[in-house]
Order: structure tokens, then C-alpha cells, then sequence
């Protein structure tokens, strides 16, 4: 999750061969300007808090790409904000409808001086799409654009353990109506069907005994493979294999196994933002078209997307992909390739809906405080923008001054920067910074 800004952009508009426009101009004259192609210029403005220059930087791009996009859509000028409207911005850009980006250029980064504190301006030249002009290569790097301007979303991909003797759900022969086999000589033919086929169940061979070549090492490569082609999307993906070493290898075997509540715990130590918790299956068959005998691999990918910081369940997905070949390498190769494009391809669009279309929880740790100033706190942190929510989990007690309060934020939330200046304000008395994450701030009243 990034840091909101708290001082919307204000947007103006130029051509991009016209760089002699003063971003002092009003509006309606640079609107007046404007040759109608598809270049956009916005400013965005956000507060300095604590001396933070790169928060407030961030905040500002953000602002600006907003702006700009409201205005690639068509909407009026200054009426979006990523903090408030990210769900209508995220739509926009998700359904590839209008007013998406696919480059920006940042042509202005200046300080300004204001009563009350300083502002980071930053002006950029952008170059918005509309629906009939893009094309998979714009709409790519639109999104791509996007995830960073979030803050490049952090996916971690888990299915449980495999194992080649359990009895799985038996799998459909083609998810798309037609399979795929290759002989040999690298020939490619095709077979329509026009009835759904059961698979041979869990990975087991022809005689009905376990296949040790549909272990857990096929589901671990298909979930690296996944992890990959989202990776091109623009994500940040994480995969079971990729976590050992990185957090406890108690949890991640958990986790591996098939525990969700470790999984989520996994998912929180390694900053991930939404959690991929389902399960491949991998079923194998021996089938003879033509006459000539094939090796068909069919892999079943089911999955529920949780928010991790709240751990609810917001989507769940199902798809299967079938590839036969000669070879049951190849063949489980090629089963692996589909499944991991086909899912990307559907999710990597969806992502971006869950995340900012749900509520994200925050904890505020506090220690030192009295039962009822914490309820003056709970009361005023409401009032900052993009906090929906403050509620009292914890009370102080005589064994414990620790208190606790879970935020509910949008995904675009409160930078940590002016939180902490907000109760520096509001806390009569000297406050540190105990400890943070993307998830929680611990602080000590001293």
C-alpha cells in the first residue's frame, strides 16, 4: 500500500509541442490551447510532513496522475484524486476504456513556501489513451504504469503441498474445447471436443498406482511459472521456493502445507499485499487419436484471492488447461506454460480491482497511554483523509499500558510520515517512534 496525499493536484492542460505554457496559466486558457492530442499536462501539489521529501514526491506524482487521467476521460478538471477516487481511476484504467496512461514524462518538480507548510509541486507531460487508438502494447504499459504509480502490488502465489497419491477432482479434458498434441517430429495437431472427458484423478499412472512424475516439484514449477508471467504484468511475485531463506522455514512449510492462517502470517512478514491461496492440480493420461498414442497432461488451477492485512476472502478463481505431446515432459511443459499465461492474463487485470475495491487494515500501536485520551484519539484520527474507520482492539490495563487501534484505510493510504506528524500534533505530550511496517506503527509516549 502507498502513502496518500492529503493536498489534491490541481490540473492544467498543454500540448506537448507547446512547452512555453505557464503552469500559472488558468484552466480555461490552457484548455483553450489544447490541439486535442493525446498529450496532457497536470500538476500535483502535496504536503511536506516532517521534512519527508520523497513521500511528499510520491504524493504528488500520484496527484498529477490522476488528473491526468481525469482528464484523458473527459471528466471535469480537478475532480478525481487517487485517494479518493482510486476505485473510478483503477476502473479506467483496468477496463482499457479511456483515459488511461501509458507514458508520463515529469517535466517540473519545484517547493513552494504556503502559510501552514511547504508543498512539492511536480508537473508532467503524459501521454493518455482512448479505447480505439491503443494497442496490447499501450494497454500493457498502462497497467504496468499504474502498478508502479501504487506502488508495484506484491503477489504471493501458494498451493499446498502435492501429493501424487491423494484423489484429486478429476479435471476436465480442455478447458477450451480443443487439445493440442505434438508428435515427434514436432508436428502440431488438433482434436475438437465436443463432450466434457474426465482426466485420470491426482497424478496417478496408467495402472492406477502412484506417478512419481507428478509430484510436488510440478506444482512448485507451475507456481514459478505463474509467479513469472505475472512478474511481466508488473507485479512483484512471491512463490513458496522463492521465501525459504527469506522468513521462517517453519512457517513456510506450514504455509506450503496447506495452513491458511500461516499463509496469511507468511504473507504479512513478507510485506505481500494480497495472497494467492488455492491449489494445481495435475492429472495425467495415456490417449490414442488417430490412432497414435499420446501423453495428455491437464492442469487444474483454483484459487481464493484474500486481502492480507484484513485476511478477507474477496475472489476466487478456477481455470484448467490441457496440452498433450509424445512426451509427458514436454507435454507437462506445455500444460504448465498455458495454465501460467492464461491465468495471468485473467488476473493480472483483476488484481488491481481487488486491491483497491476492498478496505485495508492498519494497527496503531500506543504505549503509555490513559483509557481516555485513547478515546479523544480514536475520535480525531477519523478525521484524516482516506481514514474510513478508527476502532479501539485493545484498552490499556494495570498489566499492560499497551493499546492498540486498527485503521481501515483505502489502498492508497495515510503516508506513515504524516500520521506520525498528526499525533505529534495531537498528543499533548513527547511521542517516539517505537517500530513500523506496511501494517502497523508502534509508539511510545515518553
Amino acid at each position: 500500500m502507498l502513502a496518500m496525499f492529503s493536498v489534491a493536484g490541481v490540473a492544467q492542460v498543454s500540448s506537448l509541442r507547446d512547452r512555453e505554457v505557464s503552469v500559472e496559466g488558468s484552466v480555461e486558457s490552457l484548455l483553450e490551447q489544447q490541439d486535442f492530442e493525446n498529450a496532457v499536462y497536470a500538476i500535483g501539489d502535496a504536503q511536506i510532513f516532517g521534512g519527508n521529501i520523497s513521500e511528499a514526491r510520491e504524493r504528488a506524482l500520484q496527484a498529477a496522475y490522476a488528473e491526468a487521467v481525469s482528464i484523458g476521460a473527459g471528466i471535469s478538471v480537478g475532480s478525481l484524486t487517487l485517494i479518493r477516487n482510486v476505485s473510478q481511476i483503477t476502473d479506467l484504467v483496468t477496463t482499457q476504456s479511456r483515459g488511461f496512461i501509458s507514458s508520463y514524462e515529469v517535466i517540473d518538480e519545484s517547493i513552494i513556501e504556503r502559510e501552514g507548510g511547504r508543498l512539492l509541486r511536480i508537473g508532467i507531460e503524459a501521454s493518455v489513451h482512448r479505447d480505439e487508438e491503443a494497442s496490447s502494447e499501450d494497454r500493457l504499459e498502462g497497467l504496468k504504469l499504474y502498478l508502479q504509480i501504487l506502488g508495484t502490488p506484491t503477489v504471493l502465489i501458494l498451493a499446498p503441498q502435492f501429493d501424487a497419491t491423494m484423489d484429486q477432482p478429476a479435471a476436465r479434458a480442455s478447458a477450451r474445447g480443443q487439445t493440442t498434441f505434438r508428435t515427434g517430429d514436432g508436428d502440431s495437431l488438433e482434436q475438437e471436443f465436443s463432450e466434457s472427458r474426465s482426466l485420470s484423478a491426482g497424478g496417478r499412472d496408467y495402472a492406477g498406482t502412484p506417478d512419481p512424475g507428478l509430484d510436488s516439484t510440478v506444482i512448485r514449477a507451475t507456481e514459478a511459472a505463474l509467479a513469472q508471467e505475472l512478474n511481466a504484468f508488473g507485479y512483484r511475485s512471491l512463490t513458496v521456493e522463492s521465501l525459504y531463506g527469506l522468513a521462517d522455514e517453519a512457517l513456510v512449510r506450514r504455509a506450503a502445507d496447506g495452513d491458511a492462517q500461516a499463509a496469511l502470517q507468511l504473507a504479512r512478514e513478507v510485506g505481500a499485499d494480497v495472497a494467492l491461496i488455492g491449489r494445481f492440480v495435475v492429472a495425467a493420461r495415456r490417449i490414442n487419436p488417430h490412432g497414435v498414442e499420446f501423453e495428455q497432461v491437464s492442469i487444474e488451477y483454483s484459487s481464493r484471492a484474500r486481502i492480507v492485512s484484513t485476511g478477507e476472502e474477496v475472489r476466487t478463481f478456477s481455470m484448467t488447461a490441457t496440452k498433450a505431446h509424445s512426451n509427458m515432459l514436454s507435454a507437462r511443459s506445455e500444460a504448465t506454460r498455458e495454465i501460467s499465461r492464461s491465468v495471468a492474463n485473467e488476473i493480472a487485470w483483476e488484481i488491481p480491482k481487488i486491491l483497491t475495491g476492498s478496505s485495508h487494515a492498519f494497527d496503531l500501536i500506543i504505549s503509555g497511554m490513559q483509557a481516555n485520551a485513547l478515546f479523544d484519539l480514536n475520535a480525531g484520527l477519523t478525521t484524516l483523509q482516506g481514514v474510513s474507520e478508527s476502532r479501539i482492539e485493545r484498552l490499556p490495563t494495570e498489566s499492560s499500558s499497551e493499546s492498540r487501534l486498527r485503521l481501515s484505510l483505502g489502498y492508497v493510504r495515510i503516508s506513515s510520515a504524516e500520521l506520525f506528524s498528526f499525533l505529534d500534533r495531537t498528543i499533548p505530550v513527547p511521542i517516539r517512534l517505537v517500530s513500523e511496517n506496511p501494517f502497523e506503527m508502534h509508539i511510545r509516549l515518553d
